[in-house]
């Protein structure tokens, strides 16, 4: 009779032979850019997990560039272009887009606390977090959006990092895409999940910034064959504050340690809670809490810019924000002295905002 360990070994034994094969191509292929540095992180690559970019990118240039002033939080915060927050900032200073895709309140905590690691006493000058309706969802499970494990260290999230990445490698749903595409160089998408940035997203490395110019000028040009080709839903029709608080005591607690760290380094913040075509208005309770946390560098605009965020050409998507929209969101941010002790509750700016709603749009989602 065979022994149980006999046994065990021997499926150990022909699990690995059958898994040593995919391993080798999965750490040779390196299909999403986990392993050193790349000049290319987007088109046509498959998409890389985009905490992880950031990540590079900073790692790679900091030592030439010294920055000292982040861009961070959900991903809108994209389009809230460098030279545009200069204007507020100073020219002289050094930003970098520290974005990460789905980012979590804890992902923001451990984002800063990576910086606080890794940024000289003197050199934390100027954040600005980009919040969203979004950023206090619980996120989907089924839809993971790892830290680095640089980001968050530790053996399980390294694991659980490696392990994620790998599963997504053997999913047939992938590979069918990815095969293709290193047969034939034509980054098409041939399932149903998305492999490939599209081509419309470039990439700025070096303060790992992304432009759509592409979309800018096909919305400027064409606005009713873009909106056609990527329909939106309308605006919502009015404003609806949440029913219950978003903010979990979890993120509170994240909250609380992302504001010392900052204050702590006397870091120049604003954290924003931005406008958006749902009309989700942050609840009293969490307005209060931001603001017992935060003080003035807190604002809250997300009942301001009507007019703005019902066109739907300041817009790429349902989500997502033009820069000119991000831009005047930042003129209000700004607004008044320094210090940010004044913030004036302006509606609407006349400047680019001219209305291309002449188109269908998509029914509002209920």
């Amino acid at each position: 009779m065979k022994s149980p360990l006999s046994y065990i070994l021997k499926v150990l034994l022909f699990t690995a032979l059958i898994l040593a094969p995919a391993l080798l191509a999965f750490r040779l292929l390196d299909p999403f850019k986990m392993h050193g540095f790349y000049d290319n992180y987007i088109y046509p690559s498959p998409t890389a997990n985009k905490g992880m970019v950031s990540l590079r990118n900073f790692t790679r240039y900091d030592p030439v560039r010294h920055f000292d002033s982040f861009i961070t939080g959900s991903s809108v915060s994209c389009n809230y272009l460098v030279e545009d927050w200069q204007r507020h900032i100073g020219t002289q200073s050094r930003p970098f887009h520290f974005d990460s895709s789905g980012q979590t309140i804890t992902s923001l905590r451990r984002t800063v606390e990576y910086l606080d690691s890794h940024i000289s006493a003197d050199s934390l000058r100027n954040i600005l977090i980009v919040l969203s309706p979004l950023s206090f969802v619980q996120p989907d499970p089924r839809r993971p959006f790892l830290d680095p494990p640089e980001i968050n260290p530790g053996i399980i999230s390294i694991l659980d990092w490696h392990y994620k990445a790998f599963r997504s490698f053997t999913d047939c749903n992938f590979l069918v895409s990815y095969l293709h595409w290193l047969a034939d160089g034509n980054p098409r998408e041939r399932s149903r999940h998305n492999v490939f940035y599209g081509p419309h997203i470039r990439l700025i490395p070096e303060i790992n910034e992304e432009r759509l110019d592409i979309w800018e000028d096909s919305i400027d040009r064409h606005p009713t064959e873009f909106f056609t080709r990527h329909p939106i839903p309308a605006v919502a029709a009015a404003d609806t504050i949440t029913p219950e608080p978003m903010i979990s005591p979890k993120q509170a607690s994240d909250l609380r340690a992302v504001a010392a760290i900052l204050e702590r380094r006397g870091c120049h913040t604003r954290i924003i809670f931005p406008p958006n075509r749902r009309g989700i208005l942050l609840h009293p309770a969490d307005d209060s809490l931001m603001n017992s946390i935060f003080g003035s560098a807190f604002v809250n605009l997300g009942s301001e810019l009507r007019t703005m965020k019902a066109d739907s050409c300041n817009f790429y998507d349902h989500v997502h924000y033009r820069p000119r929209m991000a831009r005047r969101i930042m003129e209000l941010v700004y607004a008044g002295n320094s210090s940010g002790n004044q913030t004036p509750r302006q509606h609407d700016s006349a400047r680019n905002t001219l209305p291309c709603n002449d188109f269908p749009q998509a029914p509002h989602p209920t």
